[in-house]
């Protein structure tokens, strides 16, 4: 009786684990492989692993703990290197300079009043449909969160002539003070990054 006692709490440490690693490793791999390419890696990766766990559910068996508790891990895992972290990342670089702030706040307004309407309803729909019918709704709004990411969102790793951000930010550097004044004033007037404008700027000459 003990250790089933200590089972839950074990399963918890182990996906925040997991979740405190995507999120680590999320630093290096948003930025090498790009944040779309990132958003549809976890988003397909989610969808995947919640396919797993809606078919452990249906297989009541105590032998399906160990693969059930991977199937979370993962999941955990790779909602972080994709909509966990890349999420962030990207509601910054798709908006205008001017209007950057408003952007990050009420994406985050929203992304957090839809994870207060998932833990108001989710115990609730648990008991009333299944836990199984509601882990496979989070396959469905993965796949769809995934088609329209393909179809919708646009790479924001390079911006200017294959160019990374932090060939950008050296770009940006040498530049005098007049210059950069001026960048500045086209990223306001086209959306780009100053540091953008500034590598088209030596681009037309």
């Amino acid at each position: 009786m003990a250790v089933r006692s200590r089972v839950p709490g074990s399963m918890l440490m182990a996906v925040s684990l997991m979740n405190l690693l995507g999120a680590l490793s999320a630093v290096w791999v948003i930025d090498k492989f790009g944040r779309k390419r990132c958003m549809l890696v976890g988003l397909g990766g989610m969808g995947a692993c919640s396919l797993l766990m809606t078919i452990f559910l249906l297989t009541p068996t105590t032998s399906l703990l160990g693969p059930m508790l991977i199937a979370m891990c993962a999941f955990a895992f790779i909602f972080q290197i994709g909509p966990g972290c890349g999420y962030f990342v990207m509601i910054t670089e798709v908006s205008p300079p001017h209007l950057k702030t408003q952007t990050y706040s009420l994406g985050n307004a929203m992304k957090y009043s839809f994870e207060l309407v998932v833990s108001w309803t989710f115990l609730s729909l648990c008991q009333g449909v299944g836990t199984a019918s509601v882990i496979a709704a989070f396959t469905a709004v993965s796949v769809v969160c995934f088609f329209c990411i393909s179809l919708y969102v646009v790479e924001r790793r390079r911006e200017v002539d294959g160019r990374t951000v932090f060939d950008l930010s050296e770009t940006w550097a040498s530049l005098d003070a007049a210059d950069r004044q001026q960048c500045v004033h086209w990223s306001e007037q086209f959306a780009y990054s100053a540091p953008a404008a500034a590598s088209g700027k030596l681009a037309l000459h």
